[in-house]
């Protein structure tokens, strides 16, 4: 599941800035 929200948040990145701290919790929480 970590592998999942690490490619989540490197496929677009810049592409969504909301998307990269909204997934970057929830990886986190992940773990």
């Amino acid at each position: 599941e970590v592998n999942e929200g690490v490619i989540v948040k490197r496929l677009k990145p810049r592409a969504r800035g909301r998307s990269y701290p909204i997934k970057r919790p929830t990886c986190h929480i992940t773990i």
